[in-house]
């Protein structure tokens, strides 16, 4: 079958699922109320599509046996070290395919060594996962006994620990690298949170801040742990601050801050932005100053490599050390999209309530290279010659048109349209971008394709593929394909050489 006649059967089918959901109503019309925008044909393409598609039989999945999954994504294992990965692929299982669905159902997790193909599976009433570590919590149905909480290191057979924490739903929040959580209780008479070191060595029962509802702890109080899990902070409805030490019974009230803040693990700080202006709290002192008094906006607020970035009505500003504000783009400024090389800054005067976080018109100091689009990206040499995004995306599936522009050029010549409804991209070697592609909505239409801007070719990489993670340090990936209604197939596939 060629592509051209496959690509109309399944959009064909895909219009038929539409009208058969929506009922008796005219097609043309239907089709207007959901958004006649998304198109399926090569027209406009400066990219030719060759050769079959590539279909994902010609692999085995890594979650044969297991059904399909929800995702997939990654976790270190315990032999990882500073300069060593222990990489594995996580793999939840998604619903069961039986009709009527079930109540209830166990979650099943399926973890696959990417160094030598290892395989475990777990199995709790939950499971949560953290960047180094599974949190597996048994919740008895009956709401009055203890829940059970195991923390499982991938390739450790024994936990790191095990726990008994209180009846019923919580809130459970952990470090950043899993060597301390904090435990809500729902059921909260006492009013209380939990500190427990995820080797069982030390635990405390804190009080929690006033006005916080324990069903609903965000909704008034903000609660995080510094990077290395030394301090927990909790935070009232009135801004009130107060550290906690995670091995140790020390506490210190702090005051109150605003409640928007990021974290520079370089220096060990924390800088909050808000109508206090912007607010140095440095570690482990905790001592704290007062960098720009005048109010910020936390709308942009981010660190890039020990530089803070911050919004005020006047522009954006940047804080590096000695910590004195520079201004970098007068305003009005409606969002940071993206940092490049040398801190170089793409900004939109589109406020993210406009058309969405994210998405906007485009500017490169003062060349306009996007109208009304998203994730603009350098290209990937050492002096960056392009710049890529997503245009046309102000759309509700996250996907839009992959283009393409030289830099040096700017408004001289036209940027190229790589592929159409795209949702993920990435550059592997320069001029050579994988991409998510046919993907407005989810189904078998979606395709992975690497896209060869210099030969305007590309081929198919996988068929029916969603979303794709590349294995660092490694030439491969681990493709999601879609499987029925409910979840994917996780495929692990070499990235293909050549154009």
């Amino acid at each position: 079958m060629s592509c051209c006649l496959r690509k109309s059967l399944t959009l064909l089918a895909s219009l038929r699922c539409i009208a058969a959901l929506l009922g008796p109503v005219a097609t043309a019309v239907t089709l207007g109320f959901l958004g006649c925008a998304y198109t399926f044909d090569e027209a406009g393409v400066d990219v030719v599509l060759r050769g079959d598609p590539v279909p994902p039989s010609l692999y085995r999945p890594l979650n044969d046996g297991l059904g399909p999954v929800r995702a997939a994504s990654f976790i270190q294992g315990v032999d990882a070290t500073p300069d060593r990965d222990d990489l594995w692929v996580v793999m939840p299982q998604a619903q069961p395919e039986t009709w009527p669905p079930p109540e209830s159902f166990p979650d099943t997790t399926r973890l696959v060594r990417i160094a030598d193909g290892a395989i475990e599976t777990w199995t709790a009433d939950q499971i949560l996962q953290g960047g180094t570590a599974l949190y597996l919590l048994t919740r008895p149905k009956d709401g009055k006994t203890e829940v059970s909480l195991r923390i499982q290191r991938p390739g450790q057979a024994t936990p790191i620990g095990a726990f008994k924490l209180p009846p019923g739903d919580g809130l459970l929040l952990a470090a950043s690298g899993d060597v301390v959580f904090a435990y809500i209780p729902a059921k909260n008479d006492k009013r209380t949170f939990l500190l427990y070191r995820s080797d069982g060595s030390f635990q405390r029962e804190l009080p929690l801040p006033a006005e916080v509802d324990p069903k609903q702890a965000f909704d008034k109080g903000r609660f995080f742990f510094d990077s290395r899990g030394e301090f927990f902070f909790a935070q009232d409805g009135e801004g009130q601050l107060v550290a906690h030490r995670t091995t140790a019974e020390v506490d210190r009230a702090l005051g109150p801050f605003d409640r928007d803040l990021v974290q520079d693990s370089r220096s060990r700080s924390l800088f909050f932005c808000g109508k206090r202006g912007l607010v140095r709290l440095s570690l482990p002192g905790l001592t704290a100053k007062t960098v720009d008094a005048t109010a910020c906006n936390p709308a942009i607020l981010r660190v890039v490599s020990g530089t803070v970035l911050y919004l005020r009505e006047d522009g954006l500003y940047e804080v590096d050390h000695p910590l004195l504000p520079q201004r970098r783009l007068a305003g009005p400024i409606g969002q940071l999209l993206a940092v490049g090389p040398g801190r170089a800054l793409v900004h939109s005067t589109d406020p993210p309530l406009t058309y969405g976080a994210g998405i906007g018109d485009g500017w490169l100091g003062t060349w306009r290279f996007m109208n009304r689009g998203r994730r603009p990206t350098w290209s990937i040499e050492a002096e960056p010659t392009r710049m890529r995004w997503m245009e046309n995306a102000a759309r509700s599936d996250s996907s839009g048109e992959l283009m393409s522009a030289r830099i040096a050029a700017q408004d001289s010549e036209r940027p190229m349209l790589l592929a159409k409804n795209v949702r993920q991209w990435l550059e592997v070697t320069p001029g050579r971008v994988l991409a998510i592609s046919n993907a407005a909505g989810r189904g078998v239409y979606n395709r992975l394709i690497l896209i060869d801007e210099h030969a305007r070719e590309a081929r198919w990489v996988l068929d029916s593929a969603r979303d794709f993670l590349r294995v660092p340090g490694r030439n491969e990936l681990i493709v999601q394909v879609v499987h029925g209604q409910i979840g994917f197939d996780i495929y692990r596939i070499p990235i293909p050489e050549g154009p």
